[in-house]
C-alpha cells in the first residue's frame, strides 16, 4: 500500500504520459516508476522494485530539494535506501506542510553543490567525491541532480573525472538559468 502511495506506474500506450511533446515521459526501456506525489518532486526511477526487495546497503544521493522532499521521502518510504540531501537549506517543514526530514534514513546536509570543493562559500561548497568521501561511501545506487542551473559544473567535473560512481542519474537540467556560452563549454 506504501508503494502504491507513493509511486505511479508509467502509464499505458494513448496516456498522459505517453504522449508526444510531453517532456516528462522517459524515453527509455525498463522497470520504471514515477515516485512522488506531484510536480516538481517526482522523478523517474529504474529498478525500484528490485532496490525496494533489498534487505540494506542502498545509498540515494540527492542534490538539492530543500522545501520539497517528496522524491527523498518517498523513496525512503519505498526501499531501505539511505538516503541523503544536500541543499543550501534544511527547511524543517516543507511545502506541502509536513515535516521535510523526519524519520530515519533521511538526511540533510547543508551544504553548496559544486563541482569542485569551495570551503570559503556558505555554506561550503562540495563535490560529489568529497561527499562520497566524508560519508564513507565508495557507490551511490540513485545520484538525483536538481540544483537550478548547478547542474553543469557538477556533471563537467564527474565527466572530467573519469569516474562515475553511482548506479542511476537522474537530472533535472535548467537551461533557462544558464548562458549561452556556459552550456556550450
Amino acid at each position: 500500500a506504501r508503494i502504491q502511495a507513493r509511486v505511479h506506474a508509467r502509464g499505458l500506450p494513448g496516456s498522459a504520459f505517453n504522449e508526444p511533446g510531453n517532456v516528462g515521459a522517459p524515453s527509455w526501456s525498463c522497470d520504471e516508476s514515477l515516485v512522488g506525489l506531484f510536480g516538481d518532486g517526482t522523478k523517474w526511477v529504474c529498478g525500484l522494485t528490485e532496490l525496494a526487495s533489498r534487505e540494506s546497503g542502498c545509498v540515494v544521493y540527492s542534490f538539492g530539494g530543500a522545501a520539497n522532499t517528496q522524491f527523498e521521502n518517498a523513496i525512503r518510504d519505498i526501499t531501505r535506501c539511505d538516503v541523503h540531501t544536500f541543499a543550501l537549506d534544511c527547511h524543517e517543514r516543507c511545502l506541502w506542510g509536513g515535516a521535510c526530514y523526519a524519520g530515519e534514513r533521511l538526511t540533510c546536509h547543508k551544504v553548496r553543490v559544486g563541482g569542485k570543493d569551495d570551503p570559503k562559500t556558505v555554506p561550503p561548497t562540495l563535490s560529489l567525491p568529497s561527499m562520497m568521501k566524508t560519508l564513507g561511501h565508495d557507490h551511490v545506487d540513485i545520484l538525483k541532480i536538481d540544483i537550478e542551473g548547478g547542474e553543469y559544473d557538477v556533471l563537467a567535473a564527474l565527466l572530467d573525472d573519469g569516474r562515475l560512481p553511482f548506479s542511476q542519474l537522474l537530472v533535472e537540467f535548467h537551461q533557462r538559468l544558464v548562458d549561452a556560452a556556459t552550456r556550450t563549454q
